[in-house]
């Protein structure tokens, strides 16, 4: 019998905080590293004009950038530029955050998407380690020897 794999038989979602949260505790991590891939304008039903989406590779949720709350989109474009074409490459860190807040004078809770980006190299420098390949393979190290 086939595998049945909802993302990949009809297309990745979006995260929502909710999605992210349950994702990192099933992975025992406190924040997902992705590299961007690319950016495109998408028109939602719920909004007046379309937002931009963050796509992370194949397989992998997408990020709308809601225009309501600009939080998300700020802090990538105060790191990496208000030109979206240059965040292509770069890598961002998704975290969730359990928040309250209020609508329509009804108090509500739940979790909330938080972004990091991850300038160039500062990973390597604020976690002591080396910066995470995509692929999961090892990086090189300049420092072997060379057999030749």
């Amino acid at each position: 019998m086939p595998d049945f794999d909802f993302s990949k038989d009809y297309g990745v979602g979006f995260f929502s905080g909710q999605r992210l949260h349950d994702r990192l505790i099933l992975e025992g991590k406190d924040e997902l590293i992705l590299t961007i891939t690319g950016i495109r304008l998408k028109t939602f039903s719920d909004a007046a004009d379309p937002e931009w989406v963050l796509s992370f590779g194949e397989g992998e949720d997408e990020l709308r950038l809601k225009k309501n709350n600009r939080q998300l989109g700020k802090s990538i474009a105060d790191a990496f530029g208000n030109n979206g074409r240059t965040w292509v490459g770069k890598q961002i860190g998704l975290s969730a955050d359990w928040i309250t807040w209020t609508s329509r004078d009804e108090a509500k809770e739940g979790y909330t998407i938080k972004v990091r980006p991850i300038p160039l190299n500062s990973y390597a420098l604020e976690a002591g380690k080396e910066q995470p390949r995509q692929d999961g393979k090892p990086n090189d190290d300049l420092e072997d020897e060379i057999p030749f």
